[in-house]
């Protein structure tokens, strides 16, 4: 018990017996291993180095075997800056190490913040690769998987690249043809063995996604660029250190491996924009020579004054792969937003739209997303004390490997994205599908119309200089409880909410919809007569409203739901039945009612 609160785990009920198991197993490891000390020489590279080459002993051949380790030299200075300390391989170390980790199953919080928010620069082009910025360079994350997306993406240059390639030799590309282009965690082991490359702990190993649409779909003829030019032809690929994009996934992440294109269209526009813009830096700047006005056009925070599109970007830009022929785009499991060195699985968005709409923060959706990944992490940290355990008592002593943390970059590398990060992806994402969003609403159907007006939302959101700008948000559901209509309005006037009703009976008459037949509002002496103006073949009539229970539940989708359990009780209307024109010819008779709320907001 001590030794787990030594360490910071948080003593849940399922986490406190799996980390008190774990503890057990660590205990019955203890004991100094090979190598092992609590500062191995070299400094933090040697560091680096001793781990992974220990952890590939353990794994497969040795890493004398294999050749050099896995980190390079900048890779190891990389991953110094993105996590700023040290790591230590003793049993001591490993101890001190462990105390970061005091979220739920395992997630370290040694930081007051458990999150990242550092994805986005706001300077970032994702449509140039002519400058390098190191900031896009040291990225959070794993630092042993993007040095492993490096080694498969020098291999695929090769093979796409070359013609000695061809046939035979061609493995990774067959791997990722049988595969459909993925190349799943369980399969790195042998993929990096063929690569003569070390192999480390295969539970540090995540998914690699190879998108390259035009060897994957042989559409290279038919892509188009983001601002809609045909001439789009291969760019080439990353450099080794910036090739993979990290994706967030719902439990564990993975990387994805492009190409990068070339618009011959936009590079014409985008070179007559610069000398465009040279032309007026030296204007405006007497005595400037033209080739220092070039230089200083060039440079990357003044690439604003060229005023021409970019003509080269990424595989997993994401007006690219909305060009893309026969909906090729959805085919990409993840979505990238503009500028951001990340991006979200598909899946995740999927679950963010109707958890939001229900009224889930994105702080609630982040604590989720931590607490799934944390799990992972959790189960096969387990998972390998229980295999070290058994190889113990099978075969006698073996090398000890440990899991020295969730972010650790060349170990596990886990990252969760703030609550900040998700809101921006979402919003970004639902921006560039709201002309889609809106057309789907607009063919909802509305056999019931469930009428109210929040005053709550333009107060707190809705707000210039302090100032509300809006009186109320109107909002219209229908029997299944889908929105077919929300707009603001200024005041309480009945004016405000003629035109847009009458302009919903249009869209619904146009698209041969049936208009509604049950009426919901929360005031009936304010309402009557105003719903009657707009629907001018119904009228008051003196009758109880058991008529309109039984029709709410004949076409109720939940029968049970019926909101009038008695009609004193609902302060119900009913509006009589009348005769209108069909659209199949002749009359047909409908029911339209207005009722108040008396039991609060009821949805179906």
């Amino acid at each position: 018990m001590k030794r787990l609160k030594d360490k910071g785990f948080a003593t849940t009920r399922h986490g406190f017996m799996g980390l008190f198991q774990a503890a057990q197993l660590t205990e019955e490891a203890a004991g100094p291993s090979e190598g092992s000390s609590s500062t191995p020489e070299g400094g933090p590279e040697g560091e680096v180095t001793q781990r992974v080459e220990e952890d590939a002993e353990c794994v497969s051949a040795p890493a004398e075997e294999m050749g050099e380790g896995v980190e390079s030299e900048g890779d190891r200075e990389e991953v110094e800056k993105g996590d700023g300390e040290e790591v230590e391989d003793s049993e001591d170390a490993v101890a001190s190490h462990d105390e970061s980790i005091c979220q739920p199953c395992g997630v370290p919080a040694g930081e007051q913040n458990i999150y990242y928010d550092d994805d986005v620069d706001a300077d970032a082009d994702d449509n140039d690769d002519d400058t390098e910025d190191k900031d896009d360079v040291v990225a959070r994350g794993s630092a042993l998987m993007r040095n492993v997306c490096g080694v498969v993406q020098e291999r695929l240059r090769a093979e796409l690249s070359s013609k000695s390639h061809k046939g035979s030799d061609a493995w990774l590309k067959k791997e990722l043809v049988s595969n459909k282009w993925w190349l799943r965690a369980h399969r790195l082991p042998s993929i990096l063995t063929q690569l003569k490359h070390p192999v480390p702990h295969p539970d540090f190993l995540m998914d690699i996604r190879v998108w390259i649409p035009d060897e994957e779909f042989k559409v290279e003829m038919d892509m188009v660029c983001p601002e809609g030019h045909p001439g789009v032809t291969k760019w080439g690929f990353r450099e080794k250190k910036r090739a993979s994009t990290m994706m967030i996934g719902l439990t564990r992440n993975w990387y994805c491996v492009t190409r990068r294109y070339k618009c011959s269209d936009c590079e014409a526009l985008f070179q007559k924009g610069k000398s465009a813009a040279i032309v007026k830096y030296v204007q405006e700047h007497p005595g400037t020579r033209v080739e220092e006005a070039e230089k200083i056009i060039s440079q990357r925070e003044n690439r604003c004054l060229i005023k021409a599109p970019r003509y080269t970007f990424s595989g997993v830009n994401s007006d690219f792969l909305a060009m893309l022929p026969f909906s090729r785009g959805e085919c990409f499991e993840g979505v990238v937003t503009a500028g951001a060195r990340m991006g979200l699985d598909r899946l995740l968005l999927d679950l963010m739209r109707p958890l939001f709409n229900s009224g889930v923060r994105p702080e609630t959706f982040a604590r989720l997303l931590v607490e799934l990944h944390s799990k992972t992490f959790f189960k096969a940290w387990l998972r390998d004390e229980q295999e070290q355990r058994a190889w113990r008592l099978a075969k006698g002593s073996k090398p000890t490997r440990h899991f020295h943390g969730f972010r650790d970059p060349i170990g596990w590398g886990g990252f969760v994205p703030s609550p900040c990060t998700l809101q921006r992806h979402y919003e970004h994402y639902h921006d560039s599908i709201r002309q889609f969003l809106d057309a789907e609403v607009k063919k909802r159907n509305a056999e019931f119309l469930k009428i109210d007006v929040s005053y709550k939302e333009p107060k707190f959101l809705a707000r210039f200089h302090g100032t509300a700008l809006y009186k109320g948000l109107v909002t219209a559901l229908n029997d299944l409880g889908e929105c077919r209509l929300q707009y603001h309005v200024s005041s309480e006037s009945h004016d405000q909410l003629e035109e847009p009703l009458r302009s919903m009976l249009r869209t619904m008459h146009s698209l041969g919809q049936e208009p509604p037949h049950v009426l919901f509002t929360d005031n009936i002496e304010r309402d009557l007569a105003f719903l009657t103006k707009i629907f001018p073949w119904c009228h008051q009539s003196a009758e109880d409203g058991g008529a309109v229970c039984d029709l709410v539940r004949s076409r109720c989708a939940a029968p049970h739901a019926c909101p009038c359990q008695a009609a004193s009780a609902c302060s119900m209307l009913l509006l009589a039945p009348s005769s209108k024109p069909s659209r199949r010819g002749g009359t047909e008779r409908t029911m339209f009612s207005v009722r108040t709320y008396a039991r609060g907001s009821w949805y179906m």
